[in-house]
């Protein structure tokens, strides 16, 4: 899947009793499809596309975000540090024009949280960088991103940033995944 556009949104509550974590709730969703020729054999579900044949795919991903985190700095230099609980609900299916086949896999995957942000005194320009990611096992997955930021009042503001996002499984719910997304974002 190349050139695909993918959206997100996220919102954060942030309050000021120190023993209590604060929340950001986050979703991703996507929703592409691809054809394309195989070169080499694939089998899913019991069902195998031959090498050299046509194969349509479409793949639907909802990814939902459940952070817990804590702010260890809060002036003009902001760290925080928590733990995501990253549900994924993936649809795929595969069609050529002799089979069609389908699955899905739900199941949800912790990672460690980490967020620093600079804000430029005497401005309203910041510069964020955001990490979840964790490996156990045979599961690696992080998402980072980097951005450029001005918010001149409290809920108005532009962010200008790059997002990586990667998961790579041997036998996550029986699959294997080696999925990764990159690029550019304005928000």
């Amino acid at each position: 899947f190349d050139g695909e556009t993918v959206g997100f949104a996220e919102i954060a509550f942030e309050h000021p009793i120190p023993l209590l974590p604060n929340i950001k709730l986050a979703y991703m969703g996507i929703d592409t499809s691809e054809e394309s020729r195989l070169d080499r054999n694939i089998t899913m579900e019991g069902v195998t596309f031959l090498a050299g044949t046509e194969v349509k795919t479409d793949f639907q991903a909802e990814i939902y975000d459940t952070t817990l985190y804590y702010e260890l700095m809060d002036n003009w230099i902001q760290a925080d540090l928590g733990l995501t609980v990253r549900y994924l609900d993936i649809d795929l299916e595969l069609q050529n024009t002799a089979f069609k086949t389908t699955n899905s896999l739900s199941t949800p995957l912790p990672m460690i949280y980490a967020n620093a942000q600079f804000d430029l005194p005497l401005t309203d320009v910041y510069a964020n960088v955001n990490f979840n990611g964790l490996t156990i096992d045979d599961i690696v997955t992080y998402d980072a991103q980097a951005a450029i930021g001005w918010m001149p009042l409290t809920f108005v503001g532009a962010e200008l940033g790059y997002r990586h996002f990667v998961i790579e499984a041997d036998d996550l719910e029986d699959y294997d995944f080696d999925l990764t997304l990159s690029g550019p974002y304005l928000a």
